[in-house]
């Protein structure tokens, strides 16, 4: 069991961090090249724009034309600017995921402790199965003890483990659920200002 346990936080430590740099990268990447790329389209849409207008021939029956390119050009900027915030929403998900990230690894203590118990009851068992009268070191209560103490610590141990497990489905299934409801806000906000600018479009 106290391998187990030793596997078990072992991988939820690696997944915690790999979790905790992922939503890192992605979060930074929103405030920086991802925000970058979307003010190089609200540029290029709002260069068109200015291309088309100065066209002096048919400059009247661009007016509508230029107008929606102007329109697409402001909402990819503004577009921009909500990446540029969106990397503060994931604040508390990624505090969470920190203090988890520091945590775990001070469990594996924890677990070479019980793991120690266990290997002494073991090799108590060895010496006291065994029928050579120069191992036969430990009487009864000392036997009794000793498997008492390690009982103690596994139990112990194992509490502590699903502490820890009941910390992290407390917090995760909240910081989680309010960082995806804030992810949805996140793309529905865009998705509705780049509707609106395709609606600008459309011709009467």
């Amino acid at each position: 069991k106290a391998e187990a346990a030793e596997r078990f936080l072992s991988d939820l430590d690696r997944s915690t961090k790999f979790l905790s740099e992922t939503v890192n990268e992605y979060h930074r990447k929103l405030s920086t090249s991802i925000r970058k790329e979307f003010s190089t389209l609200s540029l290029a849409f709002l260069n068109m724009s200015k291309a088309i207008e100065s066209d002096v021939h048919t400059k009247p029956l661009n007016t509508k034309l230029c107008e929606s390119l102007t329109a697409t050009g402001t909402t990819f900027r503004t577009v921009a600017c909500i990446h540029s915030l969106q990397s503060e929403a994931s604040i508390n998900l990624q505090e969470c995921l920190k203090e988890f990230t520091r945590l775990l690894p001070s469990t594996s203590n924890i677990i070479s402790l019980a793991k120690a118990a266990c290997l002494t009851v073991d090799e108590l068992n060895r010496v006291s199965n065994n029928n050579s009268a120069d191992e036969q070191k430990y009487c009864q209560s000392d036997v009794n003890r000793i498997q008492s103490g390690a009982l103690i610590i596994t139990r112990s141990v194992q509490a502590e483990c699903n502490h820890i497990m009941s910390q992290i489905r407390n917090e995760w299934m909240n910081k989680i659920k309010d960082y995806l409801n804030e992810q949805a806000r996140f793309y529905h906000q865009i998705a509705e200002l780049i509707e609106k600018s395709a609606q600008s479009f459309q011709v009467n």
